[in-house]
């Protein structure tokens, strides 16, 4: 349950900021892949490297301070994570 809600909430970060930039086909075009991973529910289940190609388009579509805002709401929201649950995020099931 928490794996989901931060997962959920860590794309829905993502995706909000890939949908400022207005370029979402580009992005998708890009980084090659389909349109419908631009949705959260198949958002969050994209592998990592695919990941790190959607971010890497996404930085060079932004500027420096607006990338760097995207990583520090991530960031701080996985450290309240880390602070809230401590190990009962690493403890539960997969």
């Amino acid at each position: 349950m928490l794996r989901d809600k931060l997962t959920s909430y860590l794309a829905g970060c993502i995706l909000d900021a890939i949908r400022e930039t207005g370029a979402k086909s580009h992005i998708c075009d890009e980084s090659r892949i389909n349109r419908k991973y631009l949705q959260k529910k198949y958002f969050k289940k994209l592998r990592f490297y695919i990941l790190v190609r959607v971010l890497y388009n996404l930085a060079l579509l932004s500027d420096q301070k607006t990338f760097e805002k995207l990583g520090a709401r991530v960031f701080a929201e996985i450290w309240q994570y880390a602070e809230t649950h401590g190990y009962d995020f690493n403890d539960e099931e997969f």
